[in-house]
């Protein structure tokens, strides 16, 4: 990032889903956040990264990344199970050269309360998530109705091995060392724009 130019598109994308995280809890509905990167050198981009810095200033804690397992069914278990459990952050990571398609998702996204399946039971539970949820993945797609469920963000090292670079200092510990500070500055914006 060359923080002597104006905030590019992701940038800005980036913001308004920080915002979004802290706020979501007294948000009615809101939209996720997915973090895509390209197909081929997506690995190593900083995807997780910063879904964790997201999580520790909105909520101070980092979240458990939950895997899609082997095909959409499983998907919508874990899913599931996640939203029982009520977590502020729900990540599902590494969601790889898929278009993510998911009635559950879409239906707690846009539906407050929404319907539950309880797993390994007939019985369905209804729930009133204000979970943010966060979506990573290498070509990555959204499919129907999550395309305007969530804000973008597309990482680019724009190298053969994004992994292989080195960065000063721990980002993750620097930001959990300045949480109060990052969350203030962005309560105050967030205060401002409510205020114009």
């Amino acid at each position: 990032v060359d923080v002597t130019k104006p905030p590019g598109m992701d940038e800005s994308a980036l913001l308004a889903a920080l915002l979004t995280a802290i706020c979501r809890p007294s948000l009615d509905l809101a939209p996720g956040l997915v973090v895509r990167a390209p197909n081929i050198n997506g690995s190593g981009t900083g995807k997780g990264l910063l879904v964790r810095a997201v999580g520790a200033i909105a909520f101070g804690n980092t979240p458990s990344a939950i895997t899609v397992g082997p095909n959409v069914k499983e998907l919508e278990l874990r899913l599931g199970a996640a939203l029982m459990d009520a977590a502020p952050l729900i990540f599902l990571d590494n969601l790889n050269g898929i278009a993510l398609q998911s009635n559950l998702l879409a239906s707690v996204m846009a539906e407050r309360p929404a319907a539950v399946r309880v797993l390994g039971l007939s019985k369905i539970v209804v729930l009133n998530s204000s979970s943010y949820m966060v979506v990573t993945g290498n070509g990555l797609d959204l499919s129907e109705d999550l395309v305007r469920r969530f804000q973008v963000v597309e990482l680019d090292a724009r190298v053969e091995d994004p992994e292989a670079r080195a960065f000063p200092g721990d980002l993750l510990a620097d930001v959990k060392a300045r949480r109060a500070e990052l969350l203030a500055a962005a309560l105050t914006i967030w205060r401002w724009a409510q205020m114009n």
